[in-house]
């Protein structure tokens, strides 16, 4: 997990994560509102500020975060599914169109004579083959549900906590993988 968060963040983060565990209770699901749902959890903070250094080639921005909180949020199994579902959907989409053009960009490159057409052929090619790329990366990290649900829940609460003023969100974090990191970081 490569956050750039300090150890102080990440603490901030479990302590927060681990607070919204622990309150989370038994209750119907906050978006169909069904019985059977379990928590979620989300992280947000407001930033305070941005520092930007660059030495050489290399620009490192800090970023101070103030009001570190996170949010356990009841979602049913059926909820999270058809979120994966629908944004599966949304990235085989893209495999389906882009694909085909990697393919066809590159045969066409490949073999036509004109320096021209073969520049702009694999110019398109690699465009669509980053989007392949992507496409295959989106659909592998959404098959795990509870990264689903963290950014279903998210999704769920994010515009009222932007009009809180939160401006910074996390859902990619579980508690037990910000433990480690911090257990790493301390130990």
């Amino acid at each position: 997990m490569s956050t750039g968060f300090d150890t102080n963040m990440v603490a901030a983060l479990v302590r927060a994560s681990d607070a919204a565990s622990q309150q989370y209770q038994d209750r119907p699901c906050e978006n169909c509102g069904a019985d059977a749902s379990r928590p979620y959890v989300f992280q947000y903070a407001r930033t305070l500020s941005k520092q930007s250094r660059t030495v050489g080639d290399t620009t490192t921005t800090t970023t101070s975060f103030g009001d570190v909180s996170a949010r356990a949020a009841g979602l049913c199994s059926g909820c999270v599914d058809q979120h994966r579902r629908k944004i599966s959907r949304q990235f085989q989409r893209g495999l389906i169109v882009a694909g085909p053009i990697t393919l066809i960009g590159l045969v066409f490159g490949l073999t036509t004579p004109d320096s021209d057409l073969r520049e702009i052929a694999l110019v398109v090619a690699l465009m669509a083959g980053i989007v392949v790329i992507v496409s295959i990366y989106q659909l592998w990290s959404y098959r795990d549900e509870d990264n689903v649900g963290r950014r279903k829940a998210l999704a769920l609460h994010q515009p009222a906590l932007e009009e809180q003023g939160y401006d910074s969100f996390w859902a990619q974090f579980s508690l037990d993988e910000l433990k480690e990191r911090l257990a790493r970081e301390q130990g």
